[in-house]
């Protein structure tokens, strides 16, 4: 990252969300929509949301639940530049990062890292 203005939050963001989108997300998408638009008008009609679902609510949620799942299995399996995706936590460091050997350092633990400019390229 060039640094920690906003113009570098631009150029993480753009570096995360390169590439095609992920098979199936249009239909997770198209579940979603017509959840909330079933939950909103009930909630606008004053229906208790604190209520059971009916069945097929209740297949259709579960339906979702696993193909959004599968999913974030299926990305993370097959495509690299998911998996760096998904192991972002969220902060961002700028600067050049150098590792310092340390006396204390056990000799079977290893430290593994990778900068924006090493990252694995997506596929």
């Amino acid at each position: 990252m060039p640094d920690d203005s906003a113009s570098g939050l631009l150029t993480l963001h753009e570096r995360l969300t390169d590439g095609p989108p992920l098979q199936w997300l249009d239909t997770l998408a198209e579940d979603d929509m017509w959840a909330y638009g079933a939950a909103q008008s009930e909630h606008s009609d004053g229906l208790d949301w604190r209520r059971p679902d009916s069945t097929s609510r209740a297949a259709l949620g579960l339906r979702s639940r696993c193909d959004a799942a599968d999913l974030y299995a299926a990305a993370l399996l097959t495509d690299p530049l998911h998996r760096c995706r998904a192991v972002h936590t969220g902060h961002v460091v700028t600067g050049t990062a150098r590792p310092l050997g340390d006396k204390l350092k056990r000799i079977e633990v290893t430290c593994l890292g990778w900068t924006p400019g090493s990252a694995p390229a997506a596929t």
